[in-house]
């Protein structure tokens, strides 16, 4: 999606001010936000988990397709699949599973880069919109 008067999709679009070492501290403590926490929480309970209580490669794929394919237009299965491939290589710090931690901060991640604000109630909303949107199946009737 285009917005504005910059021409550039949303998720090409990017603050560098976000990376300077102040932002980065108060966006790290959003983690710790109860309405970000709360969203988080949302996810992890969707998630398919082993009697360990870990996730596996393959329900993390599944997610992440659904994830890229909401948040990419543009991209296909195919390359969302692919694009899975090597974000689990890094979320999951080589291990075959996934904990609840590990999820959360590659969810925390996902909604950092799109976030525009340093702020617990917009990540929340970014977290609960995407929610929606991997969840909710809308039904089109003729």
């Amino acid at each position: 999606r285009v917005t504005g008067a910059n021409k550039r999709p949303y998720w090409q679009q990017g603050n560098p001010d976000f990376d300077k070492t102040t932002a980065k501290s108060r966006r790290e403590a959003l983690k710790q936000d109860t309405c970000v926490k709360t969203q988080l929480q949302r996810f992890w309970r969707l998630y398919r988990k082993d009697a360990d209580g870990m996730v596996s490669k393959e329900e993390y794929l599944h997610a992440h397709t659904k994830f890229a394919l909401v948040l990419i237009p543009d991209i296909t299965p195919e390359e969302a699949r692919e694009a899975g491939e090597e974000d689990w290589a890094e979320d999951a710090a080589g291990a075959a599973r996934m904990s609840m931690s590990q999820l959360y901060d590659c969810l925390f991640q996902l909604a950092d880069m799109y976030t525009t604000d340093i702020d617990g109630a917009a990540y929340a909303m970014w977290l609960s919109r995407l929610f929606q949107r991997v969840t909710v199946k809308t039904v089109v009737l003729p």
